[in-house]
């Protein structure tokens, strides 16, 4: 079994995996689990890390759950949004095997920086792909100030899949991670395909108009082509600016 152990002081010139050899010898391997700075003393600065220490022939694969396929024959389910919350909602689903469709009326991240670019230097707007729609949501463009103060179970999930996709590997364990908006646009169209390759269909450029409703049920959408798409379960992942969506 595992041991996680907590408050792990270090000197900045300190090698954590001598520190552990040192004080743990029974571990055979390590993983960290966050590091921070405690720089309350100004002239002895230190590290401070939280790690989980493994024993000979374990490693971290044997401390994450598993992520099992369900038996699933239902319709694809729906995910309007593609933004954090409505792609890796289709990524946890479509892990499990289960299918999905993906809708977002704004273009592809690449489509995007050049629709923002034509507004910012032309001031031509896109109404339909800009800073609020599209792959990625409004977080691909932020400077930085959105964060997440929840202490949610899932965030090493979520961690952990960006990492997958091209984001640094520190951001599983630094006290307030960054992946940064010029690896984010790197790592989105790897997401995608990867979410392709498990099955999602993903219809980006592709905006939602109406809802299909029976007996208060949801049994599909309608997009602005005319296409119809059934489903017996919908998750709306629009976020604040698709206020139409309500209407």
């Amino acid at each position: 079994m595992s041991q996680i152990v907590h408050n792990l002081k270090l000197k900045l010139d300190e090698e954590l995996h001598d520190y552990v050899r040192d004080n743990y010898p029974w571990a055979d391997s390590f993983h960290i689990l966050r590091r921070s700075v405690d720089a309350r003393r100004r002239h002895d600065p230190h590290l401070i890390y939280s790690v989980e220490l493994f024993n000979k022939g374990e490693s971290i694969k044997d401390s994450l759950p598993n992520q099992k396929k369900i038996k699933y024959s239902g319709a694809p389910i729906l995910i309007v949004g593609a933004g954090p919350a409505g792609l890796f909602a289709a990524l946890n689903l479509a892990e499990q095997g289960i299918p999905c469709h993906l809708f977002d009326r704004g273009g592809t991240t690449q489509e995007r920086i050049k629709e923002i670019a034509k507004y910012w230097r032309q001031g031509e707007l896109n109404p339909e792909s800009n800073v609020c729609f599209g792959e990625g949501g409004a977080g691909l463009f932020s400077d930085g100030k959105l964060i997440t103060r929840i202490k949610s179970p899932h965030i090493p999930y979520v961690l952990d899949r960006l990492v997958q996709f091209g984001a640094p590997e520190e951001i599983r364990y630094f006290a307030n991670p960054h992946v940064g908006s010029d690896r984010i646009r790197r790592l989105l169209p790897v997401m995608r395909k990867y979410l392709e390759e498990l099955g999602c269909q993903i219809h980006l450029n592709c905006k939602v108009t109406e809802f299909e409703i029976t007996d208060r049920k949801i049994k599909g959408l309608y997009t602005a082509d005319g296409q119809f798409f059934a489903g017996d379960h919908l998750l709306l992942a629009t976020g604040h600016s698709a206020e139409d969506i309500f209407s």
